[in-house]
């Protein structure tokens, strides 16, 4: 069997390219023949560039997607626009079992966009099956298509990887005790809400600080940022990590924190669709808050491992972070929580689903 996979890329210093890669090799090692078309490429053997770019390769490169299509069995995007939009008419005529896993912003936000509306519809009717990574993705894709059928398998975490006793990572003990976020330095990603959030915990916690690590997404974000932690005067107790590669080092800062945060947003349905940093740091063994409204609520369990509170709103998650750190015992418990909400989502518990799909063993 051969599985054509078009996604965005394969990286490691992402979620959707860890979530890609978790996929593709799965099937690889369950004994398909698999290539993954790619926008950025990360070198892996199995790995094609999607558009080689320029306006006069489009045809061209258009002809070599299809051709990989037609050589394929199965043909899977990862996510729906464009990857979707670009199998379901590359593919058209080929009768290839077609799969499309609706990962996050790319399978919701162009349903309220003309002409990506139309296109996407077009693709989600030509799937054989559609797979979303959280209930709220499916629910949110279902608002635009009510009678489309949607299964939902959600991300898992290589528990070892993040549970696994670590080195202390030198560049953060002398922040110690200190509360983390992970993820791009993006407005999506609402540190500007965590950050003033944390101006009120460190209010009633003056020795704690926050870690947020993350690479650069825009300078402009990047510099609002820093002006913010400046206003606020928590330059001494806020600071950025961009340059985090190692999965050692990604293991030592979740085990050195406190707690976990994160306030992702819903900008114009540019969404976080689940949120596997979520799962990284319960398996390290961190109580963690998010945001309500997203896929997050399926990354953790409120009130269980820690709690959801509104996007927006600073004085919620305030408020959830000094319960944690400040109730004797509950942060304890809710690690305990986390690990064992983390062994419930290992890729060993996942992976069985997508297998199914396939029609491969498991």
């Amino acid at each position: 069997m051969k599985i054509c996979f078009l996604a965005h890329n394969l990286r490691h210093d992402n979620g959707g390219g860890v979530f890609s890669a978790h996929i593709i090799e799965a099937a690889q090692a369950a004994g398909a023949e698999v290539v993954a078309l790619t926008t950025l490429q990360s070198g892996k053997p199995y790995e094609r560039p999607l558009f080689t770019g320029g306006t006069f390769a489009l045809v061209r490169d258009l002809l070599r997607v299809r051709a990989a299509l037609k050589e394929a069995d199965i043909v899977h995007p990862l996510d729906t626009y464009p990857y979707g939009v670009i199998a379901a008419f590359a593919g058209l005529g080929l009768k290839k079992k077609f799969i499309i896993t609706a990962v996050g912003t790319g399978a919701i936000a162009g349903l309220y966009r003309w002409p990506k509306s139309w296109l996407m519809r077009f693709a989600y009717a030509r799937a054989d099956t559609v797979v979303a990574i959280s209930t709220f993705v499916r629910d949110e894709i279902q608002k635009r298509i009510p009678h489309l059928a949607i299964k939902v398998i959600t991300h898992g975490v290589e528990y070892e990887q993040f549970a696994a006793p670590a080195p202390e990572y030198v560049p953060a003990a002398a922040h110690r005790p200190y509360i983390i976020s992970v993820g791009s330095l993006r407005w999506r990603k609402g540190y500007k809400f965590s950050i003033r959030g944390f101006a009120e915990i460190r209010a009633q916690m003056p020795s704690l600080h926050y870690l947020i690590v993350g690479k650069r997404y825009t300078e402009k974000e990047f510099n609002n940022l820093t002006a913010l932690i400046t206003q606020l005067g928590l330059q001494d107790a806020v600071t950025i990590l961009e340059q985090v590669d190692s999965a050692e080092d990604m293991r030592a800062l979740y085990q050195g924190a406190e707690a976990f945060g994160l306030l992702s947003q819903n900008d114009d349905h540019d969404v976080e669709g689940f949120g596997l940093v979520f799962l990284e740091a319960a398996a390290a063994g961190l109580p963690v808050v998010g945001s309500s409204g997203c896929g997050v609520a399926d990354a953790m369990a409120d009130g269980i491992n820690g709690y959801l509170v509104p996007p927006r709103d600073t004085h919620a998650f305030a408020q959830a972070m000094l319960k944690i750190l400040q109730t004797p015992g509950l942060r304890g418990k809710m690690a305990d929580a986390s690990r064992a909400f983390a062994r419930d989502n290992t890729w060993d518990k996942k992976i069985p689903q997508y297998l199914a799909l396939w029609g491969l063993p498991h």
